[in-house]
């Protein structure tokens, strides 16, 4: 729990590219880091983790007020790749911004291949 942002940063991809989803205890909560760049790369470490049990935390950010973290969110939870994200997907096909939309749209189309 750095004050640092990039030490904090560094911190989470690290744990991250351990792949133990042990280590997800420790990123999930800077999912509500006061920095927008942290909170975007926990959603990548989450997303590279590929934990189900990180859909709730994410599916809580996916309305977030900045676009580029409703766009990390989806993109995590395309990779996570499960049926339960589906819905949030689905919502953020309608998003205000477009590139969040066009993520959501390609989320879609990866989760519906066999």
């Amino acid at each position: 729990d750095d004050t640092v942002p990039l030490i904090r940063v560094t911190a989470i991809r690290s744990l991250a590219r351990l792949g133990a989803v042990e280590a997800m205890d420790r990123i999930l909560p800077h999912l509500n880091d006061p920095e927008v760049w942290v909170r975007i790369r926990t959603a990548e470490a989450l997303g590279d983790l590929g934990s189900e049990k990180a859909l709730p935390e994410l599916i809580e950010q996916a309305d977030d007020e900045d676009p580029q973290i409703r766009r990390a969110v989806v993109v995590a939870m395309m990779r996570i790749g499960s049926p339960a994200a589906l819905e949030t997907i689905r919502q953020a096909t309608n998003d205000e911004d477009r590139e969040v939309r066009v993520y959501a749209e390609k989320a879609l189309k990866a989760l519906r291949k066999p």
